[in-house]
């Protein structure tokens, strides 16, 4: 009954994810993770549960022979796996796996064997994720997908600088596998790979972090920047601190290092880790201090109030809005406004390159969308716009692209030069090369990155791979 149930509760609430994202923070460990959502299941489920079983049991009292008895456990049993096998999608994931691609193989451009040109005067790259962030809360009129605007001073930012677009209004990036969950889209975006790991893996939170790729944060960490990366949550969860650390030692500040250095307590800990106004006022402390060194700096930061299921609205907000959902995203809006406002009255300003990115589409219900979306043909996709730039973009709207594409966009967007504008699996943006979903098709990709890759195991996995599997045969 409980896995017949939980299998149903996963394939709901968790709608708009993958399996591979569920058995990535299986394997890779909880540390972090806000474990409510088991007593949300119990609350909601408790009841259905209870009856499920009292039914079941019924028979088992009303048999007389132990054999009989057997028999019908095992039947109900056999049942209940069948039903969470097709539930979850695990006949179609380990499908994939037996499967192999050499797509990756073919078009990975190493940042190792590419000659990147830094200008002579390095510019500092601000870098906001934001938590679950798409277009689809925007006017319909600009792109979004709602009759009105919930977060009309993000639109107007996107509006007004460098949006990427999958359509001729504002748009962003599409969904592709192995991007779609939190570190999946950081790592995604900052080395121009999907975030792939056996079915089999063990805790993949080692200090070896997909130690084949070359990184964001290896190539500016080469160049002498300095690279901070701030969390409202702990940063520990999905493995997210060993990749950082990996590629690029970068100073990580999160929830621990906030009760560590005494500007919150423990018991002050609400929803994942802190709220975003705390997030966005300690991260000016830091680009202060970060502006008054001599080298320069690659500040990254992750939003938290947006996560699903239902989002963290901060006392004092604004509840115009239908749903609380909705308000949440309307006080976000005005707080990331607020905080590029404020960066954009700094010294630093004039040679600093600001880029707002979604780190993955919303996981909520994809029944909420459903019913607010105006058009049966909008497609969801996650928002980015590029601020002060000091490149102009070839092609900025109709564009196929994911946050793969992100890699070289980024380093770009501080003028680097990219011979050949690919990197990674990613393509510049501000280019006209096309990108593997413009050269192949979405749909060709997805299905050539869901397969197994010996490639990306033995050369972007490397030893991690062998381990993984050798831990399955103990």
């Amino acid at each position: 009954i409980i896995l017949v149930f939980s299998s149903r509760y996963y394939s709901t609430v968790y709608e708009g994810s993958s399996l591979d994202e569920m058995l990535f923070y299986l394997n890779s460990g909880l540390e972090g993770a806000d474990l409510s959502v088991i007593g949300d299941f119990f609350k909601e489920q408790g009841l259905f549960i209870l009856i499920g079983i009292i039914v079941l049991f019924i028979p088992v009292f009303l048999l007389k022979s132990y054999k009989l008895k057997l028999i019908y456990s095992i039947i109900i049993f056999i049942v209940a796996l069948t039903f969470s096998y097709k539930t979850l999608g695990v006949n179609a994931y380990i499908k994939k796996l037996t499967e192999y691609s050499k797509l990756i193989e073919d078009e990975y451009v190493s940042p190792e064997e590419t000659s990147l040109v830094f200008p002579k005067e390095k510019r500092n790259l601000i870098v906001l994720y934001l938590e679950s962030m798409e277009t689809t809360m925007m006017d319909q009129k600009n792109g979004g997908g709602w009759t009105h605007s919930v977060m009309p001073e993000l639109e107007k930012i996107g509006l007004e600088n460098t949006n990427f677009s999958n359509t001729s209004m504002l748009g962003g990036a599409q969904p592709t596998t192995g991007t779609t969950w939190t570190v999946a889209g950081i790592v995604s975006s900052t080395s121009g790979l999907p975030l792939k790991i056996p079915v089999s893996g063990n805790k993949y939170t080692n200090e070896n972090f997909l130690s084949g790729a070359i990184t964001m944060g290896d190539i500016l960490k080469k160049e002498g920047y300095n690279l901070n990366f701030m969390f409202g949550s702990d940063s520990n969860f999905g493995g997210r601190k060993q990749y950082l650390k990996k590629h690029g030692d970068f100073e990580i500040f999160d929830l621990s290092t906030a009760i560590e250095k005494k500007y919150m307590k423990a018991e002050d800990k609400v929803f994942w880790g802190f709220e975003d106004n705390d997030l966005f006022n300690w991260a000016k402390k830091d680009l202060t201090r970060l502006a008054n060194e001599d080298a320069p700096f690659n500040f990254n930061l992750l939003t938290v109030n947006t996560h699903f299921t239902d989002g963290w609205l901060e006392k004092g907000a604004d509840q115009k809005q239908k749903s609380n959902y909705e308000n949440v995203h309307a006080h976000s809006s005005k707080q990331i406004a607020s905080f590029i406002s404020w960066i954009q009255e700094q010294d630093f300003y004039d040679n600093t390159t600001i880029v707002l990115m979604g780190d993955h589409n919303s996981m909520k219900k994809v029944e909420y969308y459903d019913e607010r979306i105006v058009s049966d043909e909008f497609e969801r996709v996650t928002f980015n716009t590029f601020i002060n730039a000091p490149i102009q973009a070839k092609k900025e709207k109709e564009r196929d692209f994911s946050t793969i594409d992100m890699f070289p966009t980024l380093l770009a967007s501080i003028g680097v030069q990219i011979p050949g504008d690919r990197l990674g699996l990613g393509t510049n943006l501000f280019s006209s090369e096309k990108t593997l979903f413009e050269k192949y098709g979405v749909e060709k990709v997805n299905s050539e990155l869901e397969m197994n890759s010996n490639f990306y195991n033995a050369k972007i996995l490397k030893g991690d791979y062998v381990e993984m599997l050798e831990s399955t045969k103990k």
